[in-house]
């Protein structure tokens, strides 16, 4: 027995097919595509503060969207400060 999700799958690959197109050669061709995923969503809580960092791999952008979106009104002018 198939499960919903796998129904789906099935049924979204027959309607893709009724347009001319192969899924499966198509997650083939994306599969030997290289992405690169960056992570500028934080630019739009925080911006650049501090253009003279360093570029780092850690990633610590959910805590300081958590941080700035629970800060206290009378602490938001200091952490805005540029």
């Amino acid at each position: 027995m198939t499960t919903q999700l796998e129904q789906a799958w099935e049924l979204a690959k027959q309607r893709f097919a009724a347009v001319g197109i192969d899924v499966e050669e198509a997650l083939r061709q994306l599969d030997r595509l290289p992405v690169s995923m960056h992570c500028w969503q934080g630019d739009d809580v925080a911006g650049f503060e501090n253009p003279e960092g360093s570029l780092t791999a850690e990633f610590r952008l959910p805590a300081i969207i958590r941080a700035k979106r629970v800060m206290p009104p009378n602490c938001a002018p200091i952490w805005n400060k540029r």
